[in-house]
């Protein structure tokens, strides 16, 4: 006696799942691209904001001025520096990578340069 044939399958029933499986895989892995692409560019341009921060600091500049400059572009000071006459500004977004070391002679500015903790 033959086998009992199972019950034929339907595909327009099991479409529709895959379809939803694909599109939610395909957008998951563009979101995923999307954050990528995002984040190195947006670490780029970090590098950039903070090179144009250090040459917007003028010789002479009283150090509570590059202080509130450095709080208007969202920078932070660092008193991790190596004497009393220097201080770091460092972008907190980017952990610390760029820095501007600014140097000053009686409270005011004598040289901002730009540096990259890599």
């Amino acid at each position: 006696m033959p086998e009992p044939s199972p019950a034929p399958r339907n595909p327009a029933f099991r479409r529709p799942q895959c379809r939803l499986a694909l599109r939610c895989g395909l957008l998951t892995l563009l979101a995923f691209f999307v954050f990528a692409c995002c984040e190195v560019c947006w670490f780029f341009i970090r590098e950039r904001k903070m090179q144009d921060f250090c040459g917007q600091i003028a010789a002479g500049m009283p150090q509570e001025a590059v202080i509130k400059l450095a709080a208007a572009h969202g920078h932070e000071v660092s008193p991790d520096a190596q004497d009393e006459n220097s201080f770091f500004v460092v972008d907190r977004k980017a952990m610390g990578r760029f820095i501007c070391a600014v140097r000053l002679e009686q409270g005011r500015v004598t040289a901002a340069q730009y540096v990259s903790n890599d």
